[in-house]
């Protein structure tokens, strides 16, 4: 048997082989999985998701302790001692001439304190305390001397510190950045929806491609065994099946580079709906929803002036816009208390209160001491004053903070360019990958029929099998160049919603998807900008 026959006759056995034989050793089970669903899966089960919810949970967690600095404080104390003191000879005598007997003096000391204070938004700060004091010993007060002092201490910043801007800052800042956090989670949302819709895309374009792949390798099966007959019948010289042979083997192994890159497209998948590694490797997902329809209004509706809308309504509805800008916002606010601490702290401090007094060991003459023996108001005020020269340590917060707005400003400018750039590539995209579908559709039409012809011609010897094998190839790439300018337009929408912040709204945490999201061009947005 001459070396061409032998190869002829194995080469189909060993390419079966090579497809039959799977990639995994233990069977797969296979979901169908549409666009809706994979997002569903997403929305549930992806990890980043659930991160940057427990980080707005954070953010809020700071917020509160950035509020209790302005919560009201109620303190209080209760102390009872007794304190034995002994006494010489002198002071026994001396303290016999009034009655008093004892080797000691004996005294029993007890207090009780209430305080309650508050600091304002304002910078303005209030303290009010209240003392109870009874005294008894076995001297000079036997019967008990019960005294109360209250005090009211009110302290009013004239520089430093002044003002809700100053004195609230860090609580409307902390306030701030859970709005930030709340579009970081949306424009997190949106990001994986993005690379789910592309990944889901991308596993639509590879089972396609395997089918393409599949079918050229059996018209060059078809192919073999025709060219085969033929030689058998002496039709056509044996070295035809040089060119056959080698065709058959090319596509056996694009066959199976196509499969293997239909499993990376499913574990990819896979791993963005969030299935965890076992379900991975037994789960075989198969995309049940096709490539988005053409829509032949696509042209004009991507004019310029369509293009200067979708840019606009990219800036004002983004959510990683939107929270930039709220940190501008945020840096903003702590500039203006970086600046204030540059300044001399200057206070106003005032204090009011009374003091009573009661005599008497009883309950009710402890507390009778805050109402009894009043005699006019305890009044005091006056400035405090409190100034480093070189302030170096508000100097530098305040340099920082400064710097820290500048960057936040750049970063927005450079956003907006990126932005501006990806909605005119992606609406581009869409334009070029839809006329680009129409023609390649067109040309598999074509090479189908040019095929059909040269089969015809090949069987009446009219042509060569080199003529057949070139329009099988011609026609195997124009197919894969379809599904490639369908994967083309698929993604071109997918990523243009995303660029036009569109896909989830900016700031909801609670996404509900159309069912159309990443199957058409995004709303039209208004000629002008909505105020």
């Amino acid at each position: 048997m001459s070396p061409n026959r032998a190869f002829a006759r194995l080469l189909p056995v060993t390419c079966g082989l090579l497809l039959a034989c799977p990639l995994h050793a233990r069977a797969q089970q296979t979901a169908e999985i549409s666009l809706m669903e994979m997002a569903q899966s997403l929305l549930e089960k992806h990890p980043l998701i659930r991160y940057q919810q427990a980080q707005t949970e954070i953010d809020r967690g700071l917020k509160l302790q950035a509020s209790g600095a302005f919560d009201t404080v109620f303190s209080a104390n209760v102390a009872q001692s007794s304190t034995y003191t002994p006494l010489t000879t002198a002071l026994q005598e001396e303290y016999s001439l009034i009655g008093a007997t004892g080797d000691s003096e004996v005294t029993d000391l007890s207090q009780a304190g209430f305080g309650v204070s508050r600091l304002f938004r304002s910078g303005i700060s209030l303290n009010e305390t209240a003392v109870l004091d009874r005294d008894i010993d076995n001297l000079l007060n036997p019967l008990g001397v019960n005294t109360a002092n209250t005090n009211l201490q009110i302290t009013v910043p004239l520089l430093r510190g002044r003002g809700r801007a100053v004195g609230a800052a860090a609580e409307n800042a902390a306030a701030t950045e859970v709005r930030a956090s709340e579009f970081d989670l949306t424009n997190q949302i949106s990001t994986l929806l993005t690379t789910g819709a592309l990944d889901y895309w991308n596993l639509v374009a590879d089972t396609r491609l395997l089918a393409i792949a599949q079918e050229a390798q059996a018209r060059a099966q078809t192919d073999l065994e025709n060219t085969q007959t033929l030689v058998n019948a002496d039709r056509l010289p044996r070295e035809n099946l040089n060119e056959v042979n080698a065709t058959l083997a090319r596509s056996a192994s694009d066959s199976v580079a196509a499969e293997q890159n239909l499993l990376a497209a499913r574990n990819q998948l896979a791993a963005d709906i969030g299935l965890d590694e076992h379900a991975i490797a037994d789960t075989s997902l198969v995309p049940s929803d096709d490539f988005p329809a053409i829509d032949s209004a696509e042209e004009p509706a991507l004019a310029a002036d369509t293009l200067q809308r979708y840019v606009r309504q990219a800036l004002a509805n983004r959510s990683d816009v939107l929270a930039l800008n709220i940190r501008i916002e945020e840096q903003r606010i702590l500039v203006v208390a970086a600046k204030n601490r540059l300044l001399p702290q200057l206070n106003i401090v005032a204090n009011g209160g009374y003091n009573g007094l009661t005599e008497g060991k009883s309950g009710l003459d402890y507390l009778d001491a805050t109402v009894h023996n009043v005699n006019g108001p305890n009044v005091s005020g006056g400035l405090t004053y409190n100034f480093a020269p070189k302030n170096e340590t508000s100097r530098g917060a305040y340099a920082q903070a400064l710097a820290t707005q500048m960057q936040l400003e750049a970063q927005s400018a450079q956003l907006a360019h990126t932005i501006s750039a990806a909605v005119s590539t992606a609406a581009q995209g869409v334009r070029h990958a839809a006329m680009e579908v129409n023609r390649t559709q067109s040309a598999v039409a074509f090479f189908r029929r040019s095929l059909e012809g040269q089969r015809d011609k090949y069987h009446l010897g009219m042509a060569s099998v080199v003529d057949v094998l070139t329009v099988e190839d011609r026609l195997t790439n124009a197919m894969t160049a379809g599904v490639q300018a369908q994967l083309a337009y698929a993604s071109a929408l997918t990523q243009l919603r995303f660029a036009t912040g569109t896909i989830v709204a900016p700031g909801k945490t609670t996404v509900t998807l159309q069912s159309d999201t990443f199957r058409t061009l995004p709303p039209s947005a208004p000629s002008t900008p909505t105020p």
